[in-house]
């Protein structure tokens, strides 16, 4: 089995540390999102996941996710680095909106073009009935749209 120390020294040597307050690249190999990965002993690691494990000097179990605080995969510093659950993840996600909604949605049936065409088609009398069937979606949509509960101009 490797020295922990040894190994320890290797992983470093691929993030490039800067400033404490930088972020500290992995300068190895990455997946397609660009998150640092290696292996040790066999197992492919996430770099940012051991960092963090370094850093504390715990050993984290599946369950635990590792967020940037900075947002940039690569980065290893153990600042920008905190743990959570995903339910942390998502709610971190939407706090910086970074998760698809609306018309980034890929399945999204609406843009925000339609949405005011519909506002102005109810202004002008149309029925929810009518909205629903002009616009293929669903008369509580259409009525969610109208009130305002979904797709709100101020979240623009």
């Amino acid at each position: 089995m490797p020295n922990r120390k040894n190994t320890i020294k290797d992983f470093w040597a691929l993030v490039r540390i800067g400033a404490p307050d930088e972020c500290w690249p992995w300068t190895g190999g990455t997946d397609e999102d660009g998150y640092g990965r290696f292996q040790m002993n066999g197992r492919v690691m996430y770099a940012h996941r051991w960092a963090f494990e370094i850093d504390r000097d715990v050993r984290l179990t599946s369950s635990v996710l590792i967020m940037h605080r900075c947002d940039n995969p690569p980065c290893c510093n153990p600042r920008c680095l905190s743990d959570g659950t995903q339910v942390d993840n998502q709610l971190d996600k939407v706090r910086k909106q970074r998760h698809a909604t609306r018309e980034r949605h890929g399945r999204a049936l609406m843009t925000w073009a339609k949405v005011r065409a519909l506002r102005a088609d109810r202004a002008r009398g149309m029925s929810i009935k009518e909205l629903s069937s002009k616009y293929e979606i669903s008369n509580q949509q259409v009525s969610n749209i109208h009130l305002g509960r979904h797709w709100k101009e101020a979240d623009l």
